[in-house]
């Protein structure tokens, strides 16, 4: 798979400097687009707790949901780099506390699938009865579920845009708390064909079947995410 392009600029939105990517086709699957604002004349009292807006009682703009709220309801200033923004902005308390969890995802799992984890590659029925051991990781530009280990030219990377849906087996361990063993990840390939892929984690004995578990918990989070901005571009 070719490389993308480096290609970043600088550009100013009505909440503030972003850096984006030049190409949009290099764009990151995690981002989202900046939502529509509620028109001023549209909203008397804060959307968070009702206040009525005066002379003193300013309106605010949460940068996330784009809804109206007053200083106290959207007093936190927030890093959301799924909108490429340099600095931290305006958000209201639901959308900061989404956006802290996202983040923590891309400070702690985002490198780990990226790094990738070793499963065992169930057969796959219109391409081989064969297993395989094979890493699988998430390509640097995020946009790729890539497969190293198998013949060349079997399974080509795995757009994550055309994935349609995960299933996540988790069956319960001895201490009664399920954990995820397996992940079906069914998608779209380049012919418009729907086709799937399972990926086991081994047994528990296996040196790499805590680390492939924790994997496929990140990459159900990194789906999650990805799921959400495609339903907010589909909707506008």
């Amino acid at each position: 798979m070719a490389k993308a392009p480096v290609g970043k600029k600088l550009v100013r939105s009505k909440s503030g400097m972003k850096i984006v990517e030049i190409d949009g086709c290099y764009r990151s699957p995690f981002l989202l687009s900046e939502p529509h604002w509620v028109p001023d004349k549209e909203c008397s009292r804060c959307t968070g707790c009702q206040a009525r807006f005066d002379f003193l009682k300013r309106r605010h703009h949460c940068r996330r949901c784009g809804q109206i709220y007053c200083s106290v309801c959207s007093g936190n200033l927030t890093p959301l780099p799924r909108m490429c923004f340099l600095d931290p902005v305006r958000l209201c308390a639901r959308c900061s506390t989404v956006t802290t969890k996202e983040n923590e995802f891309f400070d702690k799992q985002l490198k780990a699938l990226t790094t990738g984890s070793t499963f065992k590659l169930l057969p796959i029925s219109d391409v081989t009865m064969d297993q395989f051991i094979v890493t699988c990781k998430l390509s640097p530009d995020y946009r790729f579920l890539e497969i190293d280990g198998m013949p060349e030219d079997t399974l080509e990377p795995i757009d994550v845009n055309q994935v349609i849906s995960l299933k996540i087996k988790c069956p319960n361990n001895m201490q009664g708390t399920s954990q995820p063993t397996m992940v079906t990840v069914t998608f779209s390939d380049q012919q418009g064909v729907n086709r799937e892929i399972t990926l086991d984690t081994g047994l528990p004995s296996s040196p790499t079947h805590k680390t492939s578990r924790s994997w496929i918990v990140g990459l159900q989070k990194a789906m999650n995410m990805i799921f959400e901005a495609r339903d907010v571009d589909s909707q506008e």
